[in-house]
């Protein structure tokens, strides 16, 4: 009979995270479910496999309590597997950005993940010690961690530096029996776009600097672009799919990229193509 595995995903109350927690459940894992409120925890209440978890990864003490939860829970099993899916975004010109919001988005998208990492890392362990297969970390970065576009310098630098950790990640922890992959999505059907939108136009709001007008027009035309994006985008379920497929392997590949637009835009970015890209997103 084998052995339970039980898997942590963090952003789990909404979008790949939700997707992922659900498709993992059904293939027979045990999903800690992190969220960050008792109501996302409601979300998960009539789950068989799935364990919520109050998890804010930008909070150390979240972090603490959610080692002492789950290792009370795997005992001697450990953590088949750690996927670091949370993420925001944040749309701003860097000139008028908010300074408080992008170390907001580092906290959420790349320092949390290494913190969250770092002490789970020991569950990691126990589980590649008491098993004869390897333990897996995957962490979510996106397509934009491949070539930045304009109007959200902070998420781009988060992604890039998301996918750096992860490479360094892997070399350290390879022949430690511990297997590290960067997934990297394109567009999704997720409420983050909607989000985004949202919090760049209240920031857009009574702004007096000389170069508002700029900014204002083209954050409008960045609106109507992730708007069209959206509508083409792959359903967040088959991403978990893929994700879920790759835990099946005994040593991950180092990136595994999903989704169309996410190979064409690495395919344009290898090629030196980027003015291309990039020019879509400027208002004429």
């Amino acid at each position: 009979m084998e052995k339970q595995k039980f898997i942590l995903v963090t952003g789990a109350s909404s979008g790949l995270g939700k997707a992922l927690t659900l498709e993992l459940s059904s293939n027979g894992y045990t999903a800690f479910a992190g969220v960050r409120s008792e109501n996302d925890k409601l979300l998960f209440s009539s789950q068989p496999n799935i364990i919520p978890v109050i998890l804010d990864v930008s909070k150390s003490e979240n972090i603490s309590s959610a080692f002492q939860f789950i290792s009370g829970i795997t005992n001697q099993l450990g953590l088949y597997a750690l996927i670091n899916n949370a993420g925001i975004n944040y749309l701003s010109a860097f000139e008028l950005a908010d300074e408080r919001k992008e170390r907001e988005l580092f906290e959420v998208n790349l320092l949390g993940a290494m913190q969250l990492t770092r002490k789970m890392l020991p569950l990691l362990h126990q589980f590649v010690n008491s098993n004869t297969t390897t333990a897996k970390i995957i962490n979510v970065s996106s397509i934009g961690g491949v070539f930045g576009l304009p109007w959200e310098a902070s998420y781009h630098a988060s992604k890039f530096a998301m996918i750096g950790f992860s490479q360094s990640l892997r070399y350290e922890l390879e022949k430690l029996g511990i297997s590290v992959c960067c997934f990297i999505p394109g567009g999704m059907k997720t409420n983050i776009f909607q989000k985004s939108i949202a919090a760049s136009q209240a920031a857009t709001q009574n702004n007096f600097h000389q170069h508002f007008p700029f900014y204002q027009k083209n954050l409008q035309h960045m609106h109507k672009v992730m708007h069209g994006f959206e509508k083409s985008s792959a359903p967040a379920h088959q991403a978990a799919k893929k994700v879920s497929r790759l835990l099946r392997n005994d040593r991950l590949p180092m990136k595994k990229y999903f989704g169309v637009d996410a190979i064409f835009i690495q395919i344009f970015t290898w090629l030196g193509l980027t003015s291309l890209l990039g020019g879509h997103f400027i208002a004429k």
